[in-house]
């Protein structure tokens, strides 16, 4: 039997809501939260996510329907398990054993104070951190309702003169999505008790106390959320828990197609998690102050993929959006430099200033700053200015590879392997220069292909008529004057050259394997001039961080 076989036939489907309570940080907005099957509500570790799983189960308007599945939760197996009355083992699995000397109206009346008392000792307090102790009683609950199945489905037999289908009871149900998600196992049911095997080695059998933590806990999940009421609010506090990460998203993929009728809210931590529920409705949660929960909606958004939104949003640093890739010794060096920020490389100079765009327009919702930083390139002045009225400022370098030759850390690098650094520094400066000296006629023609391609994205007309709009583009391409850039740029870096303006030069020269060759002057293997950068920064070796600030926009100022 396989997971498409118990999954039942899902229509279109239909916007539901959960009733979260008010928000301090945002009273205006509204507490229905929509979603079509999910809500994921994501926060760091002790910001009330446990709390709210139990004001959703206590205290929400939907308290009713509420199932909640605890974080701190038992997962001792039961030995021997032996089925009883169908309607007493539902009942002890959702509130509460029956008391012997009460009558059905009173169970009625006192089962969710009964609950409390028997689940988490009479305490709503209690509730968000006892562990829950239910597996005995769901396991009992499979049993009991597979027995009253196959008595029922016995007594039709006897009566009919056709074949009668065998009842798809709960607990097969389990068995077919366990052993979906666990292939080479096999479940078997006792009379009393349940047992796994192997599948290349059916023999070789052995009790379900000896399954794995992961083993037990999807057979708990999976039982938790068949066996919840219709229509349920299951809320699962860390569903990720003792779950491989290639499981995590099979099991709950599986459980919301095999209980479209519910609706499942899941409280994580895990941003990894919270990204992977595509289509879920993502909530996040900062505090829990004074009784009050502090919480958002995450809009959806195209410009920052949803797990860097995630993951941003569960730092609390402000934020500073680089160029580039995780992994590059760019954003490497970016971290070092800005310890108290979150260095999050999104790629291009536009995905840096559209992500600093989308980030700070929800500033109001998340309260974290952010900024970005990208190369200053051939950016004109005008540019640079307009950039950082946004957020986005520049170096005082053409690129942040040159930052690994800004003469202090060359210095320092050779003071930490005992070289004279001014010799090291005069050696590094000719290199540069030589270089660039090479490098002035595509430096000049790449820096005139940047300015004419944006004059030309600056071209605008209203014309109708296209002779009119030609003219138009004529007369403005006249306008731009391809050699007079040229012969500029080239005059002011044979100037920076000529007066032996190393940081001119710098803020220039843009050309990206410089770096590459610095280690013959240094004695110290090809290539590996920049990781040693990198290494002394790690170790708070020569002071690296403190050097980059002579050359990097003080961003810590408009905090």
């Amino acid at each position: 039997m396989t997971d498409s076989e118990i999954t039942p036939v899902v229509t279109e489907p239909q916007t539901k809501k959960v009733s979260f309570p008010p928000s301090a940080l945002l009273p205006e907005q509204n507490t229905e939260v929509k979603c079509q099957t999910s809500i994921v509500v994501v926060g760091a570790n002790g910001s009330g996510k446990s709390r709210l799983g139990t004001w959703l189960e206590f205290k929400g308007p939907q308290k009713e329907r509420v199932h909640r599945i605890a974080a701190q939760r038992s997962l001792v197996f039961p030995e021997n398990s032996s089925p009883i009355g169908f309607e007493k083992a539902r009942d002890s699995f959702y509130w509460a054993p029956p008391p012997p000397n009460w009558d059905r109206e009173q169970y009625e009346r006192g089962k969710p104070q009964l609950r409390l008392q028997h689940r988490y000792g009479g305490s709503v307090l209690n509730a968000e951190t006892a562990p829950l102790s239910d597996f005995e009683a769901l396991v009992t609950l499979l049993f009991s309702e597979n027995y009253t199945a196959l008595l029922s489905h016995e007594e039709q037999q006897r009566k009919s003169q056709e074949l009668i289908p065998m009842p798809d009871t709960l607990i097969r149900k389990v068995q077919a999505l366990w052993e979906n998600l666990l292939p080479s196992r096999a479940l078997i049911f006792k009379s009393s008790e349940v047992q796994v095997s192997q599948r290349e080695l059916p023999d070789e059998v052995y009790s379900a106390r000896a399954m794995s933590d992961g083993e037990r806990v999807i057979f708990y999940l999976i039982g938790q959320c068949l066996c919840a009421p219709d229509d349920s609010i299951i809320v699962v506090d860390e569903p990720e828990i003792h779950l491989h990460k290639a499981i995590q998203n099979l099991l709950w993929d599986s459980l919301e197609r095999a209980r479209p009728d519910c609706i499942y809210v899941y409280l994580t931590h895990d941003l990894s998690f919270a990204a992977d529920r595509i289509g879920s409705t993502k909530i996040c949660i900062s505090e829990f102050r004074n009784a009050e929960f502090s919480w958002y909606a995450i809009p959806d958004q195209r410009e920052i993929p949803e797990d860097v939104f995630l993951e941003l949003l569960g730092s609390r640093k402000p934020v500073l959006f680089v160029e580039g890739t995780s992994g590059s010794h760019d954003s490497a060096l970016y971290r070092h430099a800005f310890p108290g920020f979150t260095v999050k490389p999104v790629g291009s100079c536009s995905a840096v200033v559209n992500a600093t765009k989308v980030f700070r327009s929800l500033e109001d919702m998340h309260h974290i700053k952010s900024f970005g930083i990208v190369d200053r390139d051939y950016l004109e002045q005008g540019q640079i200015d307009a950039y950082e009225r946004a957020g986005v400022f520049v170096p005082l370098v053409a690129e942040v590879e040159n930052l690994f030759l800004v003469p202090e850390l060359v210095k320092a690098v050779s003071q930490q392997l005992v070289i004279d650094p001014e010799k090291a520094f005069n050696d590094v400066s000719t290199f540069v220069f030589e270089e660039f000296t090479r490098w002035l006629p595509t430096h000049a023609m790449e820096l005139t292909k940047y300015r004419v391609s944006l004059e030309l994205g600056r071209f605008s007309s209203c014309s109708s008529d296209i002779a009119h709009f030609s003219q138009e583009f004529k007369v403005f391409q006249d306008r731009i004057y391809p050699e007079s850039i040229y012969a500029a740029a080239l005059a002011e870096a044979q100037a920076a050259i000529s007066a032996g303006d190393y940081s001119l030069a710098l803020r220039l020269f843009n050309k990206k394997d410089l770096t590459k060759n610095l280690s013959r002057f240094f004695g110290i293997t090809r290539g590996t001039y920049v990781e040693k950068v990198l290494e002394m920064a790690k170790r708070n070796l020569g002071c690296v961080p403190q050097h980059l600030q002579n050359y990097l926009p003080d961003i810590n100022a408009c905090l």
